[in-house]
């Protein structure tokens, strides 16, 4: 009844919502077959379900399996719109889909056509019908890199602990994890502390990035800042205006387009600060910031820093931290970073006796806090850093273990 009122809703919010209705449109039957099933039949394959960035902690398991045979089929389900156009560029990516409607009917087709050597979920996004039809075509099932999130452990939790009770074997991403879902599932599911996958396709990433241009200016230490919105912004203008002789800073806006590019130069140019778009640069001055006016080069910007500040933390939610920790940059987040794991695991280590994690609430205190801590920030605190996040590493590796170990054999 509650699917049946849903399937009625939604072409009414997509309506006035595009994703919706981009995903309604990807849902559609294609001359009479539905999306999920236009793939040959019986190619059983590995089969990866994910919501939407999640799309990133499978990358590196499935690069893997494929590294250990190139005729492995694996087949990449997912929910949101979004992520489809990353799922499509994945050459290692045989078929993609848009989950079916959850219903038994249409996962149990889905099954039959393609024959799954087991169902591998990323971190979150458990579908009912999804898991139950898997379970009773005897599917074997793992949940991998799941963190739990001990503030949210509400009543709506309830439906997705008896969704994990369905699963086949649940691998967290610490030893905290573990035992929160353990406390919770009391012995329906095996639950381990595996790691995270994500590391693992962060130091990929960044031993495989793009090549930049030669701008860098290696005289003076280099501060990015990276995905940030205008509330970022506004706490880092004083901070540039005091520190622009002494640190060179790069601001790469989480949406990089010509009328917040404009406003930021505004904002810095009112305070006597040069700057320099990247698109146009061939020699970046070493008293002017640096604004980036492209997409998907900030991982790769981070490899020029020893400091960062991450955007979203001010008054939205932070973006990764991950990648600027990889590289070993001292890290300053605003308020609004509790939705980001490494931000608040690193807060907790000490790397030399320095924390890699800095919080601050206000501009005053960024400005503060960067004054007192950068001189201090080595060449030694950065390998130390590097050294923390890559002990990190490994989780993929576990996963495919438990494949060689779980996932049906080949018929």
């Amino acid at each position: 009844m509650v699917y049946f009122l849903v399937g009625l809703l939604m072409p009414v919010v997509g309506l006035f919502q595009p994703k919706v209705r981009r995903g309604l449109k990807l849902r559609k039957k294609v001359n009479g077959q539905w999306p999920w099933l236009n793939f040959h039949e019986n190619s059983q394959p590995y089969w990866f379900h994910c919501s939407s960035g999640e799309f990133e902690y499978a990358k590196p398991v499935i690069r893997e399996l494929k590294k250990q045979n190139p005729n492995y089929k694996i087949i990449v389900t997912y929910f949101s719109p979004s992520v489809e156009a990353s799922i499509a560029d994945n050459e290692d990516v045989d078929f993609h889909c848009p989950t079916p409607w959850d219903t038994r009917k249409h996962w149990q087709k889905f099954i039959r056509h393609h024959k799954p050597r087991a169902l591998l979920i990323a971190r979150t996004d458990l579908w009912p019908m999804m898991i139950d039809t898997a379970a009773k075509n005897n599917i074997p099932r793992l949940l991998f890199s799941k963190t739990v999130n001990k503030y949210k452990l509400g009543p709506l939790s309830f439906f997705s602990f008896s969704m994990m009770k369905k699963m086949t074997d649940i691998f967290c991403a610490t030893a905290e994890d573990q035992k929160l879902l353990q406390n919770k599932l009391r012995g329906y599911t095996a639950v381990l502390a595996a790691g995270d996958t994500r590391y693992d396709q962060c130091l990929y990433r960044l031993q495989t990035g793009k090549v930049l241009k030669p701008l860098n200016n290696f005289n003076k230490p280099t501060f990015v800042a990276g995905s940030t919105w205008e509330g970022d912004e506004a706490w880092l203008y004083p901070l540039i205006a005091k520190s622009i002789r002494q640190v060179s800073f790069i601001i790469a806006p989480h949406e990089p387009n010509p009328a917040h590019i404009k406003k930021i130069k505004m904002e810095l140019e009112k305070r006597q600060i040069q700057c320099q778009l990247y698109s146009e640069t061939a020699s970046w001055h070493p008293d002017a910031a640096l604004l980036i006016d492209q997409v998907g080069l900030l991982a790769d910007l981070y490899k020029w820093g020893q400091f960062a500040f991450i955007g979203g933390s001010v008054d939205r939610s932070v973006h990764s931290v991950m990648e600027p920790l990889a590289q070993g940059l001292l890290c300053f987040v605003g308020p609004n970073h509790v939705n980001n794991r490494e931000a608040m695991v690193f807060q907790e280590t000490k790397i030399d006796g320095m924390t890699p994690v800095q919080v601050v609430n206000n501009p005053d205190e960024l400005l503060r806090r960067f004054t007192a801590l950068y001189p201090a920030w080595s060449p030694d605190h950065q390998v130390g850093l590097q050294m923390a996040v890559k002990k990190k590493t490994g989780a993929s590796q576990i996963v495919i273990k438990w494949l060689q170990n779980n996932a049906l054999p080949l018929s």
